[in-house]
């Protein structure tokens, strides 16, 4: 319901879609932040290739999403997070799919346009219940398609994480009551026989337009570290809480704000430089790298073995028994590393625990220093750092 919502959602959507991309099960062909071929073809230049994709800047896309995709689902006059919620949803599946999904569930005429009906019913709504509606019934449609196999992992994350901010958003919102009373919000109509049948399966297979990130499905994260007395926040937690925000998308050269992170490891560990060096300036999960940047301005020694297999840019390199000590009690500034399967490793700094979960900050978590949660079971190791 206020204009000021899109910078934080579009941020979101930045972030969800990555860099430059052309997966072969991806029907969207070249994409770049999110825009497809199609789009920037339709929006931007007829005859565009793969190359004026790849080269498109950012400001391009900001400026489709804003006029092709937030205007088009009036994000405007939608309330705080199902704004957020119902714009991400139109970016991956469709503006008409997406405003007929919220005309389902707030009970007015379907049509896939957004008009003053539409966005009167959804203020007599509560938000949160209705974000909660949204992402339900958006996973549920994406769980329906046959890719779901290659990009599930990358869909489930990312309507995890839409989740978790639009819920943010809406109880943060001016005038939100802690625990306002809501309707009981009805459900999607199922496909009826015949054609209606046909249909739905062609919606289902074809309505979607563009691949997530292949990230391992993680459970969202909160939004700002639990309060430690200062004097208790261990120093490398310290600065990696410093780095929020600090992103690396995939399509994009060595940001300098990470090239001052391989500076400052080589200064401080000359025989380290080469092996930074190595690793050259195109894009690689850099949470190894955080992780040693953090240790570094505090004067520890990131791990540094033989091999390359033993080293810090090596996520599973942190748990070797030759780094750090076993915690007698897990707390925050102790390094956790994960297995997501399909060899796919990460490491992180712990900032707190809660409950089944591991709330931890660290750099390439959807490519951006942020906080993030991961369950106990997918944890690997945790160390504690020492000199």
């Amino acid at each position: 319901m206020a204009a000021s919502s899109y910078d934080e959602a579009l941020n979101g959507v930045l972030v969800s879609e990555g860099g430059y991309s052309n997966h072969p099960a991806d029907p969207g062909g070249p994409t770049n932040f999110g825009i497809t071929i199609g789009d920037y073809r339709k929006y931007v230049n007829l005859n565009a290739t793969a190359a004026d994709v790849r080269s498109m800047p950012v400001e391009v896309a900001k400026k489709i999403y804003r006029e092709r995709y937030w205007n088009a689902v009036r994000g405007d006059d939608l309330p705080a997070g199902v704004d957020y919620a119902v714009f991400d949803y139109a970016i991956n599946s469709g503006v008409s799919r997406a405003a007929k999904m919220l005309q389902q569930l707030v009970g007015v005429t379907v049509d896939g346009e957004i008009g003053d009906d539409t966005i009167k019913a959804t203020a007599k709504r509560d938000s949160a219940q209705l974000v909660g509606a949204i992402c339900d019934e958006r996973l549920a449609f994406l769980e329906r398609l046959g890719t779901w196999s290659v990009f599930g992992n990358g869909w489930g994350r990312r309507v995890r994480e839409v989740r978790a901010a639009a819920l943010a958003m809406a109880k943060a919102a001016p005038g939100m009551p802690a625990n306002a009373p809501a309707k009981p919000l009805p459900t999607p109509p199922a496909a009826s026989s015949g054609w209606g049948v046909i249909l739905q399966a062609l919606l289902d297979r074809f309505m979607w337009r563009r691949r997530e990130p292949e990230v391992p499905a993680r459970v969202p994260s909160p939004t700002q570290p639990t309060p430690i007395p200062a004097d208790s926040v261990p120093p490398w937690l310290a600065t990696m809480r410093s780095l929020q925000g600090t992103s690396w998308m995939p399509g994009q050269k060595m940001p300098p704000a990470i090239q001052e992170w391989v500076r400052v490891i080589g200064q401080k560990y000359p025989e380290m430089a080469s092996y930074l060096a190595s690793a050259g300036n195109d894009y690689f999960s850099c949470c190894g790298l955080g992780a040693a940047y953090a240790m570094a301005m505090a004067g520890i020694r990131p791990p540094f073995g033989e091999g390359d297999l033993d080293r810090f840019l090596w996520a599973d390199s942190w748990r070797t028994e030759k780094w750090g000590q076993i915690p007698d009690v897990i707390g925050p500034g102790d390094v956790a590393t994960f297995d997501f399967g399909g060899g796919d490793h990460h490491v992180s700094i712990i900032d707190h625990v809660e409950g089944d979960m591991y709330v931890c900050i660290g750099a390439n978590q959807s490519h951006t220093v942020k906080l993030s949660t991961y369950r106990k079971d997918q944890c690997t190791a945790i160390r504690t750092p020492t000199n």
